[in-house]
């Protein structure tokens, strides 16, 4: 099983674009929408169609604040390839950690945008420039050269 850790904010859309959600008064597809958000998944989706083997768990904050099925909605293209999410309760990191565990999960690769979230020289992550996330030339060869070496 080959997965990809998913974070949204500053991966999949500009980090400066998000706002409060929940304190909006807006529904999330209203939010979403209104925002535009998930403009980069697009890029994403478009080095994953050669390898539908790798599958998506995510970690981002919005797990907080979502189910999967709305994140799948979100998502677009990418929403059928949502295997689940990572512990509520938990750190991204020890979710992260949690799911490897749980799942048995041995080739993965982790897209984020803090890394203040994970201790230095975490195993399989890819830090994402928070303005330029997915779109940006060095972080899609990164993800392409993983995707290769199956």
């Amino acid at each position: 099983m080959r997965i990809i850790f998913l974070d949204f904010d500053g991966v999949l859309h500009k980090a400066t674009e998000i706002v409060d959600w929940p304190t909006s008064g807006l529904s999330l597809s209203e939010f979403s929408e209104r925002l535009q958000l998930f403009y980069w998944a697009p890029y994403l989706a478009g080095l994953l169609e050669a390898h539908p083997e790798v599958q998506i768990i995510i970690h981002s904050t919005w797990r907080k604040q979502c189910s999967v099925e709305q994140m799948q909605v979100l998502l677009g293209p990418l929403g059928p390839r949502v295997l689940g999410m990572t512990h509520r309760g938990l750190l991204r990191v020890e979710s992260i950690a949690d799911a490897i565990k749980r799942h048995d999960i041995e080739d993965y690769l982790i897209l984020d945008d803090d890394a203040g979230a994970f201790p230095e020289g975490t195993t399989g992550l890819v830090l994402c420039d928070p303005l330029t996330g997915v779109s940006d030339p060095h972080t899609l060869a990164r993800i392409e050269a993983w995707l290769k070496r199956a």
